[in-house]
């Protein structure tokens, strides 16, 4: 609830402006658009799964995880199994493998990685931009695929998750995951081709027409972010928080909420993902 009605609920607005407007917007509305949109898919369906985890649970029933820290991905293949997991679970399973998986040459791998994403991204919707944001990242795990099968050797020195290079890899495959989001939420193929020239051509320009997010959900940023990258340290355990002295967990939980009750003033806004 902390993350659907403090943090998705709160930026939905600025993202419905960013993407929503018929005017010219700048380089900066596009960036921070993109990252809002970002946060707010992610707590909003993450926020959804978590809930209906929580209730399942009241009734004795175990359902999956379906989020595992996605943006902390190294690669699509890390991805791909941080992000959605039943969803990309069945496409695996039902589609990826019925289709030959990688029981073949590369070039069939690739293949059927490019299908399945494609069918994938056209499962969202009818519509463009779902099957460029499918294409997309069907390009992005065939390009991987490729580089891992071809270089010369796998690395064999074990790296600390701090390490320059680990660091680096997550924040580069982060970009790639944006532009991504950028496709998924675009309304139509015109606004992406504006918004991608804009990303090249108008940097510089940092005035930012939408609206600032609701104070709530700059608070609950703060505190996702701080969360999440301290479960990611304590090596991605779900129940890190457990080892917290009492204190610590006890302000924890008192923060969020507050922060949720702040975020009651916000207007509800649709799941996203029950559209789909």
């Amino acid at each position: 609830m902390f993350k659907k009605v403090a943090i998705a609920d709160g930026v939905a607005p600025f993202v419905d402006q960013t993407f929503g407007s018929t005017g010219a917007v700048s380089w900066a509305d596009v960036v921070v658009g993109t990252i809002m949109f970002a946060i707010q898919i992610y707590c909003d369906f993450s926020g959804y799964s978590d809930i209906a985890r929580g209730v399942a649970k009241l009734f004795g029933v175990d359902l999956m995880i379906n989020f595992n820290q996605p943006y902390f991905a190294k690669n699509p293949r890390d991805f791909w199994r941080r992000w959605h997991i039943s969803l990309s679970t069945w496409l695996s399973d039902y589609l990826y493998r019925s289709l030959g998986g990688n029981r073949g040459s590369l070039a069939f791998t690739c293949r059927n990685l490019m299908l399945t994403m494609v069918l994938g991204g056209l499962w969202h919707g009818a519509a463009w931009n779902y099957v460029l944001w499918g294409f997309y990242h069907g390009s992005v795990l065939t390009i991987h695929r490729i580089w891992t099968a071809t270089r010369a050797s796998a690395e064999s020195v074990a790296r600390s998750i701090l390490h320059p290079i680990e660091l680096t890899k997550i924040g580069g495959f982060l970009l790639v995951t944006l532009y991504g989001w950028l496709l998924f939420r675009a309304h139509s193929f015109d606004q992406v081709v504006d918004f991608t020239t804009i990303l090249f051509t108008g940097f510089g320009n940092f005035s930012i027409g939408a609206s600032l997010p609701r104070l709530s959900a700059l608070f609950g940023i703060a505190l996702l972010v701080s969360v999440e990258i301290t479960q990611y340290l304590r090596g991605g355990n779900a129940r890190f928080y457990q080892a917290l002295p009492r204190p610590v967990t006890g302000l924890l939980i008192a923060a969020m909420l507050f922060i949720t009750f702040m975020g009651t003033s916000n207007e509800p806004a649709q799941f996203i993902y029950f559209q789909f």
